[in-house]
């Protein structure tokens, strides 16, 4: 406790210097002080040619309410001063006044000037190191020259409203000032970055930008960085380009955009920046194709190709063209015609050709846009069914194998129609291309079976996602091959064969004779009623038994025409 008492009391009696304002023309001024400790009687007046060391005292002043001195020995050179105050109080420590130096006092250099908002400027410096320095002056490049326009106290930053910004680069000083009316000298201006209307080109979709340099960092210009806001949003970060460096292309540009762009210096070494004016503008940009996909190539019911293809609905175009190839071929126009805006999203276009080609067809869109750029689509393929029927009973069917740039076939059905009406007859995987369907040898209804196949096509589409698609193949049809049984013996009355009769499998006859003839060449029977057979008579009067001669003569109603000779056992 007696330890704090005195060391308050020594605090309290120390006699403090006078407030050392400022040296005008070698006059240095000051504030009296508040002393406590006893009368003031005058003060001591320090001064050194050597910066900061060898002080001795060059004066002393005996009037106490005196409150400047003029050094005359000063003589233009350099000196440095500070005070005390000589007191009534002994023993008490004296404190000295701040040093300064008979010059005016030192720059404060310029941080940055940046735009901020609409039409102001940020103006940014460092302290001057003079420590008499109470104010800073902002001066301004006007047409009718440098002008001040304020006197900032206490702060090293001032926001200045100025509409010429917005037309051309502005420049900012500022001087250091004491009290005594001493200014720094004007150290390089700074001034603001113009950034100049941007240039839209149509056709490129580009905006190009330029601006003024910003000047008079000590370490330069690190880089630029573009920035701009589209439609109002928050700003984006564009790009950005070197310290020496001004301009910049802006890339895919939107059409109807209301985009507003600005440019930010970074110094070397340092993290100040420098902000220019904002410039908005809306594009007037030809919209290119930029989403042209070809989605799916499917056969009607009809038995036509339905092409379907999507665009970008805002695309300016002079022309769009279908292309077809068979596969291996060349791609070939078959169809041209003029977009008319707006676009559809999704076009058809029914081919009543292809059916003709017998194989796979290929098929492409090309689109000339208004500034003569072609796009072209993807390539997409039809799903091909080819089939053959076998002696065996089977069909068998193939078809190629598909692909697709932005999907691929998850799963196919196979379709069979027959007079009876259609049935799924198999589930395959996408990856399938070959079925072989069993043929049930005692249903004429399957005779003739007519099949398509129905895929699932599932795409992942750019700027639109999964979507899943039906694809219909041709329709491939097979008749069976009439299969005749003759047998070559029979017993009329036995349980088997009880008479002789062909038999006809998946076989439509439209016409049909059937004579059988004894060893003397005597006809001893003849029907043209399929269903109906020789039972071994002739006139009501059983033959004997022994080797007969048949003949069958047949045509099917596909035109085919059947000739059977042989001779069949008649037993008793």
């Amino acid at each position: 406790m007696f330890l704090f008492l005195a060391f308050s009391l020594y605090l309290k009696t120390q006699v403090p210097a006078p407030a050392l304002i400022c040296v005008n023309n070698d006059t240095l001024v000051w504030e009296t002080p508040t002393v406590t400790c006893g009368s003031i009687t005058g003060y001591r007046i320090y001064g050194s040619q050597n910066d900061l060391t060898n002080f001795q005292v060059i004066r002393t002043v005996d009037d106490p309410t005196r409150q400047t001195f003029f050094h005359q020995e000063a003589g233009g050179s350099l000196w440095y001063y500070y005070m005390e105050t000589i007191a009534d109080c002994p023993t008490q420590a004296l404190l000295a006044s701040d040093t300064l130096d008979n010059r005016i006092p030192v720059i404060s250099p310029l941080a940055y000037v940046s735009v901020v908002g609409d039409a102001e400027v940020e103006i940014a410096w460092k302290a001057s190191p003079s420590p008499e320095v109470f104010a800073y002056i902002i001066l301004k490049n006007t047409p009718s020259g440098t002008q001040p326009i304020d006197t900032v106290f206490g702060a090293t930053s001032y926001r200045d409203r100025d509409e010429a910004i917005q037309r051309e680069p502005v420049a900012y000083y500022v001087l250091a000032m004491d009290r005594c009316g001493n200014t720094s000298l004007f150290d390089a201006s700074h001034q603001t970055i113009f950034l100049e209307s941007g240039e839209v080109s149509r056709c490129d979709q580009t905006i190009d930008l330029k601006w003024t340099a910003y000047n008079n960092w000590s370490a330069g210009v690190a880089r630029y960085e573009i920035w701009y806001r589209e439609n109002g949003l928050s700003p984006q970060l564009a790009g950005s380009v070197a310290g020496n460096t001004l301009a910049y292309v802006f890339e895919n540009a939107n059409d109807q955009t209301e985009y507003c762009f600005s440019v930010r210096a970074i110094e070397n070494g340092s993290d100040a920046t420098a902000s220019s004016n904002e410039v908005c503008l809306t594009t007037d940009i030809v919209q290119p194709n930029r989403l042209l996909i070809a989605k799916n190539a499917s056969y009607t019911a009809g038995g036509s190709l339905e092409l379907s293809w999507i665009w970008n609905t805002d695309a300016e175009l002079k022309s769009a063209t279908v292309n077809r190839a068979a596969p291996g071929g060349a791609m070939a126009a078959i169809f041209s015609f003029s977009p008319t805006p707006p676009l559809d999203p999704e076009l058809l276009f029914d081919d009543a050709a292809a059916p003709g080609f017998g194989e796979p067809v290929v098929y492409q869109i090309k689109t000339l846009d208004a500034c003569d750029e072609e796009a072209t689509s993807n390539a997409v393929s039809s799903l091909f069914l080819e089939g053959l029927s076998s002696a065996d009973g089977q069909n068998g069917l193939t078809w190629n194998t598909y692909t697709h740039d932005y999907g691929s076939i998850s799963n196919v059905q196979i379709i069979r129609t027959t007079a009876s009406g259609s049935q799924v007859v198999a589930n395959l995987s996408g990856n399938a291309t070959a079925y072989a369907d069993i043929i049930d040898p005692n249903d004429p209804d399957l005779s003739s079976a007519c099949y398509y196949l129905l895929a699932t096509l599932v795409l992942d589409l750019p700027d639109i996602g999964q979507e899943t698609l039906e694809l219909r193949s041709n329709t491939v049809c097979l008749d069976q091959t009439p299969g005749i049984y003759i047998p070559n013996v029979f017993a009329p009355g036995g349980t088997n064969n009880p008479e002789f009769r062909p038999y006809l499998q998946f076989g439509d006859p439209q016409e049909y004779r059937l004579m059988v003839f004894d060893r003397y060449g005597s006809l001893v029977f003849e029907s043209r009623d399929p269903g109906a057979g020789w039972n071994g008579t002739h006139k009501d009067k059983a033959l004997t038994q022994g080797t007969y001669v048949y003949v069958l003569q047949m045509k099917l109603s596909n035109g085919k025409e059947i000739l059977r000779e042989g001779s069949v056992l008649l037993l008793r």
